[in-house]
C-alpha cells in the first residue's frame, strides 16, 4: 500500500488563510522539520507565531530566514 505523503506547507498555507495561527504554526514547524533553508516559510511561520502573541519565537524565525536569504 502506497501513502500519499502530506505537503506540510501547503497544509499550513490553508490554515493561514483561514486564520487558523494554530493550525498552520504546527504545519510549518512539520515541513521546517524537513526543509530547514525554506526562508520564505520561516517568514510564514514566525508571522504565525507573531499572531499569537510568541513575540521571542517569532523574532527568532525571522532572524533565521534573514540568515537563510540576506538579501530578501
Amino acid at each position: 500500500v502506497w501513502s500519499k505523503k502530506v505537503n506540510h506547507r501547503k497544509v499550513g498555507d490553508t490554515h493561514r488563510d483561514a486564520r487558523e495561527w494554530h493550525k498552520a504554526e504546527e504545519a510549518y514547524r512539520r515541513h521546517l522539520a524537513d526543509h530547514s533553508e525554506d526562508a520564505g516559510i520561516w517568514v510564514q511561520f514566525g508571522h504565525m507565531l507573531k499572531e499569537q502573541g510568541k513575540l521571542d519565537e517569532a523574532a527568532e524565525a525571522y532572524t533565521t530566514a534573514t540568515t537563510l536569504a540576506p538579501k530578501d
